[in-house]
């Protein structure tokens, strides 16, 4: 997956990922936060011994890939997404709906990054980022030209700010994953079919959470 100077086209960044790459996507490990793996397939698809109509199978699963685990910007998008979307505001939509995270880094890193963004959703790491790779997803340092409404701080303060935390982290400041590594939305049905998605084109480009709102149904 190489580096990309200038951001893909918007229609490439939403084009929906083909039956292949989602299938690639589908057997490749995801990790907690204690190192247990399973497969990425798990978070939108149920358990074979779960039946259709078990309230533990969800019908429609948002998954969003964030950039490594010290990135500021990534951390002010999952504050604001948690502050706005909660997990009681999913269920009560008429089509049951699930969200789980999934960040680049090392995933004893989970539980720090948990904390400093209030995450009220399931943290899993894909520190080989292949399943990025596989859904499409690129590298970039590239800013883009607008700050997000979703960004808090200033760029100087978020850098500093994510220094300062892996500092804080001693040798796991290494692990927090490819500062080049952008992310994206993946919207997942029951079937394990994605019916929508945004790729990040800069690293800050997550949806932003009145969108997400409208995409999920939660708007109005």
């Amino acid at each position: 997956m190489a580096s990309k100077n200038e951001p893909v086209p918007l229609s490439e960044a939403n084009a929906l990922p083909t039956k292949d790459a989602v299938a690639a996507a589908a057997s490749l490990p995801i990790y907690d936060a204690t190192g247990q793996s399973q497969p990425f397939s798990s978070l939108y698809t149920p358990s074979p011994s779960s039946s259709s109509s078990s309230s533990g199978s969800a019908s429609r699963h948002l998954i969003i890939f964030v950039r490594h685990f010290f990135c500021g910007n990534c951390q002010d998008f999952i504050r604001a997404l948690s502050a706005a979307i909660t997990p009681a505001g999913l269920a009560a939509l008429p089509t049951r709906t699930t969200l789980t995270i999934i960040g680049c880094g090392a995933s004893d890193l989970i539980p720090m990054y948990a904390h400093a963004t209030h995450c009220a959703f399931p943290l899993f790491a894909d520190p080989d980022r292949a399943i990025y790779d596989a859904l499409g997803m690129t590298r970039t340092l590239n800013l883009g030209p607008k700050k997000p409404d979703y960004v808090v701080g200033g760029m100087v303060a978020n850098v500093l700010s994510s220094v300062w935390q892996g500092l804080k982290q001693g040798a796991a400041a290494l692990k927090g994953g490819d500062v080049q590594q952008v992310g994206g939305e993946f919207l997942f049905d029951g079937a394990g079919e994605v019916t929508w998605c945004h790729r990040m084109r800069y690293t800050r480009d997550h949806t932003e959470i009145e969108e997400l709102k409208t995409v999920l149904g939660l708007s109005g």
